[in-house]
Formats: C-alpha cells, structure tokens, sequence
C-alpha cells in the first residue's frame, strides 16, 4: 500500500482589513496630473453646492493594490456635507485617465455594482473613441478644478459647485437647474443604461451601504479589448470610502493526507477536514486516467476525515483534489 498526494488549488477572494503604504503616501499628494484616480462627492440636492474631490493617486499603484483600503474618512465628508441623509444624498463617483495620449488611452470609471467582489456581469460602456476622448478631457478639468480648489487636507480640496467650469457637478453633468439635475454621465457623453453597465455615479442618503465597481476601459485603438473589473468601492452610510481589489491570491491552509494500520489486514485513510477536497482512488499510478472518487464512506472526527480500507490487498492509490 502507498500513498500520495496530488494538491493544486489557487484560491482568488476579496481580504478585508489590509492596508498598503504606497497607497497612503501616493494620496498625500497636493496636485493633481493626469494618471491619478479622482474620488468625487457633490451634494445632490444642492447643485450649486461644494463638490469635494480626493487624488487617490496614481491609477497603477489602485491596480496593483491587493486587499481593502479606506481612500476616503467619514471625517472628511462629514466636514463638508455632515452625515449622508435623506435631504442631504451624497453623490459619488470615481475616474481617471491613464495619460496617454487621447487617441490610444485608457478610461477609469465607477459603475453601479450589484455584487461587490464579484464582477458585474455587465461591463462598463465603451464608446467610440471620440465620445470618450470628451470624458477623458472632463476629467482633467475636475482635476483642474481640483488643483485650484480650497485644499481641505491631503489630497483633497473643495470646489465650488457650478454648471460651468472646472468643478465636478460642471464638467460631470453641465445642468443649470436644480429641477434639472440627473445622476453624472460626464454631460451625457457616457451611456448609464443598464445595458451600457449602470450609473457611474452612486447616491448615499444614509440609508444604507452602496458600492461602485470600478472598471479598466480601453479607448481608441484598443477599443476590441475587453473591460477589466478592478474591484469595488464601498460607499457607507457615515460617509468613508473604501476601495477592495477584485482579488487577491492567499495562500492554502496545509492539508495532510496518510495511511496507517488499522489491525489485520486493515488500513486507514486520514486527511485534514479542510476546504473542499475530495479523496480519489487509483490503482495503477500509470494510469493518469485512472482516479476516481473514492467509493469507501467516510467519517469524520475532531476535524480528520478518515476512510477504513478492508481488506487491504493489491496496489491502491489516493490523492486528495480540490477542483
């Protein structure tokens, strides 16, 4: 009798509470430039009120980051809106462009997101290259905007809302009426419909927590590739913002996996009661077409699965799998 065991699992999940430096220290910038993921709030039910933007830094070191990472403190909104109500909703949204030059760029954009850590089964609307060069240009200028704005801590500072200028409601939804106001689509050039991947813009009303996905959209040329889901941000009701990568690899708990005697011409099968293994069984190790699931019952205590082989003759392999 041998044993053996053949264990290859890759487990992708969303991990809470990590935090990463690089991070930190990118958002303690003061200006903004092109590249660098803006984090935008406005009050909507006061279009001429203060928008409040946040440089997250830049958009690579947002798409390296592995884990769950506050961008935005509930101190920071509050300070300017108070707490997320009912007749105070929160608008939120978050873009960036990565720089390039307009005809062959990358778009960065928020979207409503139903499944948070899990990507949305619609992605983010692609446009032609021309539309969405017109997005790329509105978020500069709310970084503009940002630049000459009240600076209100670290990488943040409070512009006054308008329909026209530089500012967040101005270059994200261009209406000079409050009975006119309509959830941001950078002045109608990016498509909200359901279809088209949902509202890049989120409302917080403290009833609630709201999550955005944020997406990877080519432009340009590059326009036959796909979107690729980056994460999403959690949008609580006190106002923080937090940011969760899509996935990150962690490594398996160790599973063991032996055979011992277990009386006359009796043996035992034991291994770790951990994740979703399965025991396979062959009798010829040539032949890689040969395992299938173990057919012997199976009992379990204090956390060791066990199987009792009887009588134990002839050759008879075991592996454990997880799929």
């Amino acid at each position: 009798m041998k044993n053996t065991m053949n264990i290859q699992e890759r487990i992708m999940i969303a991990v809470t509470g990590l935090s990463l430096l690089a991070v930190s220290q990118a958002r303690a910038q003061l200006g903004y430039s092109p590249g660098d993921l803006l984090l935008n709030f406005r009050d909507t039910a006061d279009f001429t009120g203060n928008d409040l933007e946040v440089d997250a830094g830049p958009i690579t070191v947002i798409e390296a980051f592995q884990g769950t990472e506050v961008l935005v403190s509930s101190t920071l909104v509050q300070g300017v809106y108070g707490a997320p109500s009912a007749s105070v909703p929160i608008g939120f949204s978050a873009s960036a462009d990565d720089g390039s030059a307009p005809s062959d760029d990358t778009l960065f954009l928020s979207r409503a997101d139903t499944t948070p850590g899990t990507a949305p089964t619609t992605q983010s609307s692609q446009a032609s290259a021309l539309t969405q060069s017109l997005v790329l240009t509105s978020i500069n200028q709310i970084g503009i905007g940002g630049n000459d704005g009240t600076p209100n801590g670290p990488g943040a500072a409070i512009v006054t809302g308008a329909t026209t200028g530089n500012s967040y409601q101005a270059q994200g939804e261009q209406n000079n009426s409050e009975s006119g106001q309509a959830i941001i689509d950078f002045g109608s050039h990016e498509n909200v419909g359901s279809s088209k991947g949902g509202n890049i813009e989120s409302i917080q009303d403290g009833s609630g927590t709201v999550y955005e996905a944020l997406w990877e959209v080519p432009v340009g040329s590059a326009t036959t590739a796909s979107d690729t889901y980056l994460g999403f941000f959690t949008f609580d009701t006190d106002g923080e913002v937090d940011f969760t990568s899509a996935s990150v690899v962690i490594a398996q708990t160790p599973v063991s996996l032996s055979i011992i005697p277990n009386g006359p011409n009796s043996v035992q099968v034991l291994w770790t009661n951990s994740g979703n293994f399965t025991l396979q069984q062959n009798d010829d190790l040539a032949a890689t077409n040969g395992w299938t699931a173990s057919g012997y019952s199976v009992s379990t205590s204090n956390g060791t699965n066990s199987i009792t082989v009887a009588p134990a003759t002839g050759n008879l392999f075991f592996r454990l799998v997880n799929p």
